[in-house]
Formats: C-alpha cells, structure tokens, sequence
C-alpha cells in the first residue's frame, strides 16, 4: 500500500501568501519522464489528450535537422498508457507526412469520440493531420485556408465537431499589407475535414491591440466558447460565445477590470460541467479563479495564491471538482524558489486537496540556474486519476533539450504501478477500516522505534477536528477507534518526532 511521508506543515492549507503545506487528499506517484532530449532539443510547447482507453496521447515538438542549413521544428506524436510507460514511439509528423518540406510546429491535439486523434501544425500556414488510435492516418494533410498566422504567444487552438469539420481560433493578419501597416486579429474559422472553408468570424480587431492565450471549448451541442487576452491598448480578458451556425450568442464580454498591477494574465479557461465558464487569472503576483453562470454573473472568484507567470491548466471532473496546475512562488525561501502546485476545488469554490508537484531545484550543472516550467497540461483518466505533465529543464545539458514529466494521482481508484515494498519494520498507517463508515472507523498504525507518537484527525480544510492519540509508545503496532459525527471527508495524521503520514478516510450518514 502507497503511503506518504510529509512535513508537519502538511496540514496548513493554502494561505493568502502562498502555498505553505500539501493536504495530501490524494496519493501520488513519484516523477515519470516521458522524453528523453538526448540528441535534439525538446521545445517547451506541449499539448495532451485522452482517448475512451484511457491512453495518453502526448504531441510536442523538438528542433529537428532538416539539412545542413536550416534547423527547423517538426511536431511529434507519442501514446503513453496511464503510468507514463511508452506504447509507440514518437511518431514524427514530418516523416509520416506525404509532403515536401512537412516541418511545423506543434499547437495543438483533439481526440473525437471514435478515438480519431487530429494534430493542428505548421509555420506560417495551418495544416491538419487525422490519424486513427493506432496512428495509421486517416488525412494525409489537410490546409486550412488563408490560415497566415501569428503564432508568438498566441498558439492557435482546435476542437472538432460532431459533424467532424475543424474548428480553430487564431491570430491572424494579411501577409499582403506592408508591415508598419499590418494589424493582426482574432479569427475563428471553420473548415471541412479536408480544410475547405466552411465559413469565418472575425473575433476581435482594434488599433494597436496585440491578442494572446486564445483557447476554444465545444460542448456537446457544437456550441464555441472561446477566450482569449487583450495586451493592448490596456490589459484585459474577453470572452465570446458562438452557436452551431456560426452566430454570436455572447459578443465579446470583457471580463471586469481588476484594480492589480500591470501585466494582467488569462491563465487558462474551460467549462464546468454546466457549460459555464471558468477562468484562472493572474498578474505579476496574484492568481485568482473566477467563474461564471449563463448570464455572465460572477459566482466564484477565489483567491487562490501568489504565483510565478507561467502557463497552468484547469479540468473539471464528474463530480463538478475543479483541479488547477499552476506555477507558485514558494515565499518561506529567501531565494524565491518556485514549485508546480496542484490544487482541487468543490463546486462551491472550497478547498479540497493541494499538492507542491515538484520543487525548484537549484542546479549545479552546466547550466547553473533553476528548473523553468513555463508549461503544464492537466488531464484525467476515468475522470479519477489526475495526471500532471509539465515540461523540466532540471535534467537540461547544454547540446540537450527540455523534458517531460509526468505524476499521477493513485488513491482514487487502487491503481498503484509501485511494485511491493516490505513494511514490516517501517512507520506507517495501516488501511482504515471500514472506509467509507458509517458511525466509527477503526485505524491501525506501527511505530518502528520507541517515541513520542501523536494521531489527529483534520478536515480537508486542515482544520483540528480531534487529537487521538498524544503520548509516548514503544515499537509495535497500535489500534483505535474513531467516530464521527459529521459526513465529509478526513485526513488522519500519523506524527513522530522525525516523521509523518497522512491518510484519507470518508465518513458517510
């Protein structure tokens, strides 16, 4: 059985000025890496999906040698099982491609619900490639049309239909224009699977406004919900919602000002499970969730933390949890280390679970500089186990590139790819029983030395609820009783004078 060993912070739950413990609601898996950037540099820009077999289909791009003269990037596709272990190998897009001169990079990846996987790449233009879940293709190539892009900081983003024509929201302009009169804008456009024109909307255009973190959501209805960042002439995200036919239900909504410093940020958007719309947003030290119903009122705006600017990612599961990754500053460090942390949300805004994924390490390398995460995808698997990736540079040499990481969370369902560890002689708790309860639970611990041993049980919002035990014992295992008299979940911890362990236990009237 997994267990997990933490800090007596662990407890603390998220504080105005960071995050300062772990609640350890879930158990997670250690660090899988999913590249290996030996011989060719692995570019930050990443994107995942997951078909209905619970595979991991992971496209990312590296800085390929096309020929003697020109480095150029080529977009990647690999499947992974839901541990991080590699079922193909990375399939290069301009080698499967039937094309002359295929390099691209990588933006995006979409799964439909016949598990046929599309890959949105390029340069300057748009092309698509559909392939089946055993990435045999499907279309060779399809050419979005008077797709001429700008793609710094504004990657263009695809979803797909029910009726199977491609959707993309991006920065566009006319290459035609002479360049001190250029203006770019947003642009959604879509297109048959063979990249025909279907028809085009035209976002959002303004004098010297410059747009980026665009993002595109379908629901099951094929209607568009799109948002994107406004970095000119003023800070600003907007909204916009857009119906089957191609007409505008919601037309530009701009999200309230907020009174924060320069350099306001959309982190990321997506839809809970009532089609409303969910923002993270930050500015240069604070990051806040925002929610809205139908009728663009406002019914979460969550402080969450101080963070770092980087790129997060946010997924709402079954049960209308909100699970966010993002990248934190850590302020109990003089040196401002920084860490990937996971958060969980109720319906209602509250906190349920936290996670520091991974520390800043400082490296002594050849680099001599901290790990960088300037992107993270979160995903679920049978909408009960979490997974993280991000990509790491802790591990980079100076002819390497970026890697890419992955963790998942295990307690959910069972699934532990862990093989067996002997816990004969070791600090632990043992399995409650029953879990859930109904009125008591019984919990089991070992203590491998003689000490001071303390149990207590915590709400999920790291709350006191009731010490249990707080005296000396010997080595040996130890048993008691605990009942409850609210329904809810619990976290039990198990403390000595050099460690702890936390377990979750749910109590249901």
């Amino acid at each position: 059985m997994r267990y997990t060993i933490i800090t007596v912070l662990s407890i603390i739950i998220l504080q105005a000025v960071g995050l300062e413990g772990n609640l350890y609601a879930k158990e997670w898996s250690d660090e899988v890496r999913l590249t290996n950037a030996e011989s060719n540099f692995i570019n930050y820009w990443f994107e995942v999906d997951v078909d209905s077999r619970n595979d991991i289909h992971l496209m990312y791009e590296y800085n390929g040698y096309c020929n003697e003269d020109y480095n150029r990037s080529q977009a990647v596709i690999q499947k992974f099982n839901r541990f991080g272990e590699a079922l193909t190998d990375p399939v290069i897009i301009g080698e499967t491609v039937d094309l002359p001169d295929t390099a691209g990079n990588a933006y995006d990846i979409f799964i439909d619900s016949d598990d046929n996987i599309y890959i949105l790449w390029g340069e300057r233009n748009l092309h698509v490639t559909k392939f089946n879940r055993d990435y045999e293709v499907i279309i060779n190539d399809a050419y979005l049309e008077g797709t001429t892009i700008r793609f710094a900081d504004s990657r263009p983003q695809m979803v797909v239909d029910s009726e199977g024509n491609i959707i993309v929201i991006a920065r566009v302009y006319n290459p035609e224009i002479p360049i001190d009169q250029r203006r770019s804008y947003v642009v959604y456009g879509r297109y048959s699977d063979e990249g025909e024109l279907i028809d085009t909307l035209q976002i959002l255009q303004e004098e010297n406004s410059i747009y980026t973190s665009l993002y595109v959501e379908i629901t099951s209805e094929d209607t568009l919900h799109l948002a994107w960042k406004k970095n000119n002439p003023n800070n600003s995200v907007h909204y916009s919602k857009v119906s089957p036919d191609g007409e505008f239900i919601i037309d530009n909504f701009q999200l309230p000002f907020m009174d924060w410093d320069a350099g306001i940020g959309l982190g990321c958007f997506f839809l809970d499970n009532n089609n409303n719309p969910l923002f993270t947003i930050h500015d240069s030290i604070r990051l806040h969730l925002k929610r809205y119903n139908n009728d663009l009122e406002e019914d979460i705006n969550a402080y969450i933390a101080t963070c770092e600017l980087r790129w997060g990612d946010i997924y709402v599961d079954n049960a209308g949890n909100i699970h966010i990754v993002e990248g934190f500053d850590d302020d109990s460090y003089n040196d401002s280390r920084r860490f990937i942390g996971y958060i969980e949300f109720n319906e209602e805004g509250e906190i349920i679970d936290s996670l520091q994924i991974v520390h800043d390490a400082r490296m002594n390398g050849d680099y001599g500089r901290t790990a960088l995460w300037s992107m993270m995808e979160l995903f679920a698997i049978n909408d009960s186990t979490v997974g993280v990736i991000w990509n790491d540079d802790r591990f980079r040499q100076i002819d390497t590139g970026i890697e890419l990481m992955m963790r998942y969370s295990v307690s959910n369902n069972g699934i532990d790819s862990s093989p067996p560890v002997d816990y004969s002689n070791s600090f632990r708790l043992l399995p409650n029983y029953p879990n859930p309860f109904n009125n008591q639970v019984s919990i089991s611990y070992q203590i491998p030395v003689p000490g001071n041993v303390k149990l207590r049980i915590y709400d999920v919002r790291g709350r006191l609820v009731e010490q249990l035990v707080d005296s000396h014992a010997i080595a040996g295992e130890y048993k008691t009783i605990w009942k409850s008299q609210t329904s809810g979940i619990y976290l039990i911890l198990l403390q000595t004078e050099t460690a702890s362990v936390v377990k979750k236990v749910v109590c249901v009237k």
